[in-house]
């Protein structure tokens, strides 16, 4: 496989050279990964740019230094061919420092949320609501109406500032209620996370004792700390200024709005 990799182009190959710190080649792969995005390849022109944006550097000291002109280069041709994710990268492209143009990073940034990029959804809704990130007006309707759309797709980010707005009435009344329901739903993905870090942090212990045992080594247990994130804290500070009837039924709202996908919920 791996010399029908080296007679032909791959995506795959190319990017075990770049990335492999045994036997990388980081210009060989950017090479094959040019050849393939010449030949319009999207995958290929999105690897591209990213790897001009970035750069490459591995730990046998091969680097591929960040070439921004390139990056945007391949990221626009990937976007002219009707990639979504080529707009995505452009925008924040726009936002480096060094390479900071707000018209064409707000020009991106609406072709990108109208296509359906959540985080560009995310952060326009973030810019009305601010008024001072991008040349845009702050309007707290229109940066409500890109956060919702983003809080219903499980965007816990755009969640968090749902119940901000709620809890702070900004750009709509104080609704407490609202607000421990969005806080509510952002601490779910906290949570959840949470558990994957556990979970995970659990595996690497297990695998490390495995490794240990037959040099007749043993491996003190060390906890993971976990703490509260800012939505189960903000949640929680709601709830203690709750009758005990109200938090009943605000916790059955919760269940409800999930369980409908979030219907009929602002």
């Amino acid at each position: 496989m791996a010399a029908f990799w080296h007679r032909n182009d791959s995506l795959v190959f190319a990017e075990y050279l770049i990335g492999s710190a045994i036997e990388g080649n980081p210009s060989k792969g950017a090479k094959m990964i040019e050849r393939l995005a010449e030949r319009g390849y999207v995958e290929a022109q999105l690897k591209l740019g990213g790897v001009y944006q970035w750069g490459v550097s591995n730990s046998s000291g091969v680097t591929i230094k960040p070439n921004i002109p390139a990056a945007i280069k391949w990221l626009k041709r990937a976007a002219d061919q009707g990639d979504k994710r080529g707009y995505d990268e452009l925008w924040q492209i726009y936002l480096h420092e060094g390479n900071v143009d707000e018209e064409k990073a707000l020009h991106f940034l609406l072709i990108a949320a109208q296509k359906g990029c959540v985080n560009a959804q995310w952060f326009l809704g973030i810019c009305y609501m601010q008024g001072s990130i991008l040349p845009v007006p702050q309007n707290y309707s229109e940066g409500l109406k890109w956060l919702r759309k983003v809080a219903r797709a499980d965007g816990s980010r755009a969640q968090i500032e749902l119940a901000k707005a709620y809890r702070d009435g900004t750009g709509v009344s104080v609704d407490l209620i609202k607000s421990y329901i969005w806080f509510s739903i952002a601490a779910r993905a906290e949570l959840a996370n949470q558990r994957s870090r556990v979970d995970d942090h659990k595996k690497r212990e297990e695998r490390t004792k495995e490794f240990a045992k037959p040099i007749g080594e043993s491996w003190p247990q060390i906890p993971i700390k976990i703490e509260k994130g800012e939505a189960q804290i903000e949640r929680d500070k709601i709830a203690a200024g709750f009758t005990t009837s109200q938090l009943i039924d605000a916790q059955n709202l919760v269940e409800r709005y999930i369980a409908n996908n979030y219907e009929d919920l602002d």
